[in-house]
């Protein structure tokens, strides 16, 4: 093989679209075939990956690009298929046609976001999305500033690391010494948050968790008590976490209460707005909530839209349009009220010497990433072909399956955990047996056996196993399984069940089905 034959894997700079097009068609349509149920490729009870790794070798000829294509196909084992309305696994959308148009783009071309000059189409589409997700927010726009990233992990990191370097104005040079410095969040708040305690070097043993109420969200009074306690003994706080909608239980935790604390009691604190999921009822901004025919729904989506809309109180905000923003992975970002605030985590000029010259848009001088694809194309595509209408009539659209499937699980008898808070989520418990009314208080309050508890739990877990296994031998739903819907008085974790419908296919005798579904994996659990 010579360089000439080499050229063939490339498109030059000429062109070359029909070949790239006719692979890429190849590409798709082979895989279409691959489809069956609610998977994508062959349905296997286990994947042997240390099979995998035995046979790997780096191979020493080239080989032709179709043959490489039917050779990554094989791949697709068990992946499941986020468009198929039975698949109802946790916060996984399909991503639309724009989306995943504008990503081919954004790989053809491979611009580095780091800078202007290695990415102009980078540069603007991220300075036009961030300024549009501003101005739904309610900042100014012309004093916020942001930057897409890796997920809402890097968003937290960003929080985190900005409100260590407000308190500690040395941090940036020195590290942290021997000062305390402590994140607050709630009991409910996403695990990212304990991932940038640790890579921040803050310490998980330095996160304090603040309980839940009922609704899922922060305790006030406990914040209050705890902030006050910290004060008098001089712990520097870093960060507040305010989820604005947690994984689970869609909980919302009070911003507008959480910054008017932090003045009444003046600590000066950098409070982040943890929004990955939540930002979207941000769309129903302006909306006359009496176009929604079913009054009901009309006033929990605009109950939620109030709450979600304190997120402008909040100093920074995180949003995964790769979640409820319906793009593919990766599409983060992380918005600053103040983008001076940026500044506070800049590189030092001298270590990037042969970066940044001259003026422009330059993130790379304070992002965590030294490589950034252009994350934000295929977001600004949604939100240009969607806007806010599109994504109101996807919210009330899941919205009305998710209200239909509760109403149908409580005919069952089926213990609804979360009928307060307001989103496509339902998290359902089962029992072997029909329990009281208040069974799932005792089991918080821990008034019953912790063995008892614990077997609740695995009953639940084995009942998502058998829905997993049915899914793959014919066309059945797909449910997940969280590990902590909430936990106990003591600290134990308690199980639930989850329905998270993404598809916007999805109608309401796919809910009958998937009750069915779920109703036939129950019988098919032993008994405890």
């Amino acid at each position: 093989m010579g360089i000439k034959e080499v050229r063939s894997y490339f498109s030059s700079h000429t062109g070359d679209e029909k070949k790239l097009l006719k692979l890429l068609k190849f590409s798709f349509l082979s895989l279409d075939k691959l489809k069956k149920n609610g998977y994508i490729g062959e349905c296997k009870e286990s994947i042997d990956y240390n099979q995998i790794i035995k046979n790997s070798k780096f191979p020493e000829k080239s080989l032709p690009e179709k043959y490489v294509v039917k050779e990554i196909l094989k791949n697709y084992q068990n992946v499941i298929n986020v468009a198929h309305p039975l698949t109802q696994v946790n916060v996984n959308p399909p991503p639309t046609n724009l989306s995943i148009v504008m990503s081919s783009i954004t790989a053809k071309y491979n611009e580095n976001g780091v800078w202007d000059f290695l990415g102009h189409s980078a540069a603007i589409s991220e300075m036009l999305t961030i300024s549009m997700l501003a101005d739904l927010i309610g900042y100014n726009k012309s004093n916020t500033g942001g930057i897409f990233t890796f997920g809402g992990t890097a968003s937290n990191l960003y929080a985190g690391r900005i409100g260590i370097s407000k308190i500690l104005k040395n941090s940036r040079d020195s590290g942290l010494r021997n000062e305390k410095v402590v994140f607050i969040c709630s009991e409910l708040a996403h695990y990212s948050t304990v991932t940038a305690a640790i890579w921040l070097g803050v310490g998980k043993n330095n996160i304090i968790t603040i309980p839940s109420n009922e609704k899922n969200e922060m305790d006030l009074k406990y914040l209050e008590n705890t902030l006050k306690k910290l004060k008098k003994e001089k712990v520097s706080i870093a960060c507040i976490y305010a989820t604005i909608g947690t994984t689970d239980a869609f909980g919302i935790d009070p911003l507008f209460k959480i910054n008017q604390l932090c003045k009444k009691l003046k600590i000066n604190t950098h409070i982040h707005a943890d929004a990955v999921i939540g930002w979207v009822y941000l769309t129903f901004k302006g909306y006359n909530f009496d176009l929604i025919k079913d009054k009901k729904i009309a006033s929990e989506i605009k109950y939620t839209y109030n709450q979600v809309e304190q997120i402008k109180y909040a100093d920074s905000v995180g949003i995964d349009f790769h979640k409820t923003g319906w793009t593919n992975y990766l599409s983060s970002c992380f918005i600053l009220k103040n983008k001076e605030d940026f500044k506070l985590i800049e590189r030092n000029k001298e270590s990037t010497p042969y970066l940044f010259h001259g003026s422009g848009y330059k993130p790379g001088e304070y992002t965590l990433e030294t490589s950034r694809p252009n994350y934000a194309q295929k977001t600004l595509a949604n939100i240009l072909g969607l806007g806010k209408e599109g994504y109101r009539e996807l919210v009330i659209h899941l919205f009305t399956i998710r209200q239909y499937f509760e109403e149908l699980c409580e005919k069952e008898g089926i213990l609804v955990l979360n009928k307060k808070n307001n989103f496509f989520v339902t998290d359902l418990r089962l029992y072997p047996n029909k329990v009281e009314k208040d069974y799932f208080k005792k089991e918080l309050e821990e008034q019953l056996p912790l063995k008892k508890i614990e077997e609740i739990n695995e009953y639940n877990k084995k009942i998502v196993e058998i829905m997993e296994k049915n899914s793959k031998k014919e066309e059945s739903t797909l449910f997940s399984l969280s590990k902590k819907y909430k936990s106990t008085k003591k600290g134990h974790p308690i199980y639930c069940i989850k329905s998270f419908p993404m598809s916007p296919f999805i109608e309401k005798y796919h809910m009958d089905k998937a009750l069915k579904d779920l109703l036939r994996a129950k019988k098919e659990v032993t008994p405890i």
